[in-house]
């Protein structure tokens, strides 16, 4: 319902990352963008979560990749109009191993952020493992904290997929993604929470879309059931269509 949003991180030429923290505002035709102070601010990253909590005002960052190398820590900022934003890193030593890439969404009913996969650091004899994890971060209370969601069947890890999340009815939609940095993983992966806490995932072909890519965006119609995802690109090339799944 706010006339703004906010954006953290991410690439810019030559794959640099930044930890600039803006604030988005669509007026008329035109995006107003400004930014935002910030005080002991997360490194900078890309391919992380960012999320903001509108029942208390505070912004999430959690792991990524830079130069670098992976990331682990997780970061909440209050946000303040006048001070801009304070952060602290949090000290819970259960949370997902170091990661980038991931898929996530914010439920704003109970406060928590919703991370499925990514791409974990490797070894010589897996260089590019691929996580198949569902962890959750509850942000509101005196002690934000990870816990990991044990799914019966799990989808294909992979990093780098198109998401969206639909706040209102708790869906995280995936498509495509990369698990080895060669191909697209086929069909659409539904992740939904069930009438009570746990989730639940359900796979579905994806035949008649359009060529497969990584690296797009996605966002859920509020007004239907439909996922929309854009962009993206693959060994084919690069995509400004849009895909639409409902």
């Amino acid at each position: 319902g706010a006339d703004h949003a906010f954006l953290f991180g991410g690439y810019g030429a030559n794959f640099e990352t930044n930890n600039e923290l803006l604030r988005v505002a669509l007026r008329g035709d035109t995006l107003s963008f400004t930014s935002i102070e910030q005080h002991n601010p997360p490194a900078a990253r890309a391919l992380h979560a960012f999320a903001f909590d509108p029942s208390t005002e505070t912004l999430i960052v959690t792991h990524g990749v830079s130069t670098a190398g992976f990331f682990d820590d997780t970061w909440v900022g209050k946000f303040d109009e006048e001070n801009g934003v304070v952060w602290t890193e949090l000290s819970d030593e259960t949370r997902p191993s170091p990661r980038f890439g991931f898929s996530y969404g914010f439920d704003s009913d109970r406060g928590e952020l919703i991370v499925l996969s990514g791409q974990i650091p490797g070894t010589a004899e897996n260089p590019m493992p691929m996580s198949d994890e569902l962890w959750a971060l509850s942000v509101r209370g005196d002690a934000p904290s990870w816990r990991l969601i044990e799914l019966d069947d799990p989808p294909v890890g992979r990093r780098n997929a198109m998401f969206a999340f639909d706040d209102a009815t708790d869906r995280l939609a995936i498509w495509c993604g990369t698990a080895d940095a060669r191909t697209n993983v086929p069909g659409l992966v539904m992740v939904a929470r069930d009438e009570g806490s746990d989730w639940v995932v359900t796979q579905h072909a994806d035949n008649d879309a359009p060529l497969r890519r990584s690296s797009g965006v996605g966002f859920a119609d509020p007004n239907s059931d439909a996922f929309y995802f854009g962009f993206g690109n693959s060994r084919e090339g690069r995509y400004t269509d849009w895909v639409v799944f409902d």
